[in-house]
């Protein structure tokens, strides 16, 4: 049965990283297109068999439905990574700038993983800065930049061990947000690799659940906020540096004027061009 179109995609490059990184990126496009379809109606049905047809099911079956359940929602959470870093490279994700407490930001994202840290036997640390300050940026996506770094170091950190967080103002201009874990830490080689899609480091010890995307997205999150993220090795851990405007640079507000601009084009019926909703 034919499924749909499939977007062309080129051989597997050699070994040159940026040939990689590209063909990466166009694969990305290509699954988020071709995954949206089925997947949908896929995990719809399999939740309304899981929830209506309990009754009915043997208690194999019922087995079988709840594997189902969780492999699926496993898999939605796959795509949605997927399709959050394919928005983010297109621009296709807007900004709303307000005035914020980097602190709270930090604090609002450690709830969101704090029962999972607890149950893993992790303590989640902010620090406070030495001086308080303000900043204009997007909450949300401050906030979903932290998350996949949190989620990472979580990961990474063994039992008993602390992620640490906080937030600077190192210069005038720019505040810095950082994350640290207590993991087994990034070979040097591999630093400015760990940021790209689905990159698989050399230590035979990480085996963290999860698409390989995160520190894709935050990266690119940063990009989209007018920063720059890295990381560096500690003793033991990583640590990874996001580093943003105070407030948001020209170029970023003038790109997101654009962007709103093409978004409310019309077509000639009179409807809105929603593109960006496509992978």
């Amino acid at each position: 049965m034919d499924s749909g179109p499939t977007l062309p995609i080129g051989p597997i490059p050699d070994e040159n990283p940026e040939r990689t990184v590209l063909w990466l990126r166009q694969f990305l496009r290509m699954l988020a297109h071709e995954l949206a379809g089925p997947l949908t109606p896929l995990t719809g049905h399999i939740q309304l068999l899981a929830t209506t047809g309990r009754g009915n099911l043997t208690s194999l079956q019922t087995r079988s439905v709840e594997s189902l359940n969780s492999v699926s929602a496993r898999l939605l959470r796959f795509y949605e990574a997927v399709l959050e870093v394919v928005r983010l490279e297109r621009g296709a994700v807007g900004t709303t700038w307000s005035e914020e407490d980097p602190v709270d930001l930090l604090g609002r994202t450690a709830a969101l993983f704090e029962d999972d840290a607890r149950q893993m036997g992790i303590s989640l640390h902010i620090e406070p800065p030495t001086k308080t300050f303000r900043i204009v940026t997007d909450p949300r996506l401050v906030c979903s930049l932290t998350g996949h770094l949190v989620r990472n170091a979580i990961g990474f950190t063994p039992s008993g061990g602390t992620v640490q967080l906080k937030a600077t103002q190192p210069e005038d201009g720019w505040f810095q947000l950082v994350v640290e874990d207590q993991g087994p830490g990034v070979q040097d080689n591999e630093l400015d690799t760990i940021f790209n899609p689905f990159v698989k480091l050399s230590r035979p010890d990480y085996d963290v659940e999860g698409p390989g995307l995160g520190l894709t997205a935050a990266a690119l999150i940063a990009h989209t906020l007018g920063g720059t993220i890295h990381a560096e090795r500690t003793n033991p851990g990583l640590r990874v540096i996001t580093t943003l405007p105070i407030v948001p640079p020209e170029d970023v507000v003038a790109h997101e004027k654009d962007q709103k601009s093409e978004y409310a084009t019309s077509k000639p019926d009179g409807r809105k061009d929603r593109t960006e909703d496509q992978p």
